[in-house]
């Protein structure tokens, strides 16, 4: 009897071990697997030679204009400097300020002249707004405040046979609006004189507005007109025995073809900065356009060739 009993329990263990274990893989093929059980795949890097990561491309950025209500002047410097004369502004007038630091970018990025080659003169020039002043009048302003300030007299001119070089420029930049009527854009005194006006119309407060003024009192001669060019540069002959810097706007080098203008102040942009292909114009043009203007190679070159040639300062390049 004791032995049936054993046996019973015996099966009866075996049985009970087998529905267990039933269970638990019954369980096991039920419930989700975990982490450690599910295949994670990770995009595998570029195999060496094949195809590079495409590059990251910046988002253009606005450029940074030059920060110009603190520029400082060192007198009997021996470099080119430029004097900016606020007209019928306040010298610290926010829209002033902000003219000028489009006029110098634009001079900085196009040419070898340097933040420290421009001065805000810190006296107003009021001229006030019925006409437009003689720029003349400008540089003895300026002339004045630097005897008064310094007690030295702005450098003298040197001459070169009959071509004057002036180791300083003075512009005058004029918040009168109505000034695009008379003065329009800006005008200089003479080819190689050291004095400039810039108005306050539309195309006066374009960023190349400066750099067009400037060119000037290098040698460089208007390019919105073949005959006001040859006018010019026949004038400059008689008077300077030289003739235009710059070479003559004509149908292959400019948009204005072989035509005058008359009376017109500019019948054309001007000559390509450099080519057709590169759909840009000259500073010595019609500023003042939506077109993209640049100071071209030649223009460059030319200014570069006056600074080493007379006023000493060689080995700057663009």
């Amino acid at each position: 009897m004791r032995g049936q009993l054993s046996f019973y329990l015996i099966i009866a263990v075996i049985v009970l071990l087998v529905t267990m274990l039933g269970s638990y893989l019954s369980f096991t093929k039920m419930r989700p697997p975990t982490i450690s059980q599910t295949e994670i795949v990770i995009p595998p890097e570029s195999p060496p030679g094949g195809p590079p990561s495409p590059p990251v491309i910046p988002l253009p950025q606005e450029k940074q204009k030059p920060i110009v209500s603190n520029l400082k002047y060192v007198p009997g410097v021996n470099r080119l400097q430029v004097f900016l004369v606020p007209i019928n502004y306040e010298v610290n007038d926010p829209e002033f300020l902000d003219r000028v630091a489009d006029y110098i970018g634009f001079a900085m990025e196009e040419s070898n002249l340097t933040l420290g080659q421009f001065y805000i003169i810190p006296e107003a020039f009021d001229h006030g707004r019925s006409a437009c002043p003689d720029a003349n009048l400008i540089l003895s302003f300026a002339d004045d405040w630097h005897q008064r300030t310094y007690g030295l007299a702005l450098p003298a001119r040197e001459m070169h046979g009959k071509v004057p070089s002036h180791r300083h420029r003075v512009v005058g930049i004029d918040s009168w609006q109505g000034a695009l009527a008379s003065c329009g854009c800006g005008y200089t005194n003479d080819i190689y004189g050291p004095a400039s006006y810039i108005g306050g119309g539309k195309c006066s407060r374009k960023p190349e507005a400066l750099s067009h003024e400037l060119g000037h009192s290098f040698g460089l001669c208007d390019e919105y007109d073949t005959c006001t060019w040859e006018q010019t540069s026949a004038a400059l002959q008689r008077l300077r025995n030289v003739p235009c810097m710059n070479v003559r706007p004509d149908e292959n080098n400019s948009i204005c073809g072989n035509n005058c203008c008359s009376n017109v102040t500019a019948c054309c942009i001007g000559k390509y900065a450099d080519t057709k292909e590169d759909n840009a114009y000259n500073v010595m043009g019609a500023v003042g356009s939506t077109v993209t203007y640049h100071i071209s190679n030649e223009s460059g070159i030319l200014m570069a060739r006056y600074m080493c040639r007379w006023l000493q300062i060689c080995g700057v390049t663009r």
